[in-house]
């Protein structure tokens, strides 16, 4: 990994816990300055990812329609605290090593390894993970994940 992915990689997750923990709703009181903050999670998965050519449209579309609301089903059954997907803009280039960061943030490392049962059904009845996995691969490319553990923090 060069300087410049290590530098792109924290900041990725720096911007992703800090929005975690500032779009988190919280009642009016929790809001104000003397109020206690959130812990930030344990984990931040990032996957790289690189959309193969011509499939840009493709690959936005399921990640809308398939992707999307099955991640809003794993934060809503505890699975996971948050999403996030990063659109990289610089550097640029054709010979760029990946377009998009996907960001899973959570607190239990067991919460990385698979959907929990019930959810795929539940978003998608009649749809196989295989059948899935399949059309999200045919549009994209997966660079790397990095797994990345939180150290220390201050809020």
């Amino acid at each position: 990994m060069t300087n410049r992915d290590l530098i792109i990689t924290l900041m990725l997750m720096a911007g992703a816990i800090l929005l975690a923990i500032t779009l988190t709703p919280r009642s009016l009181a929790q809001q104000s300055s003397t109020a206690p903050t959130a812990t930030p999670p344990k984990f931040a998965l990032l996957e790289f990812i690189k959309i193969e050519p011509g499939k840009n449209a493709d690959y936005r579309k399921d990640e809308r329609d398939v992707w999307m609301p099955i991640h809003r089903e794993r934060i809503k059954a505890g699975a996971i605290k948050s999403w996030w997907q990063w659109i990289v803009r610089y550097p640029g280039g054709s010979d760029r090593e990946y377009s998009h960061v996907s960001v899973d943030l959570f607190d239990k490392f067991e919460q990385m390894e698979a959907l929990p049962a019930g959810i795929l059904k539940k978003v998608h009845p009649g749809i196989k993970y295989a059948d899935i996995s399949a059309q999200t691969n045919a549009a994209r490319r997966q660079v790397r994940t990095e797994l990345l553990r939180l150290g220390d923090y201050v809020q």
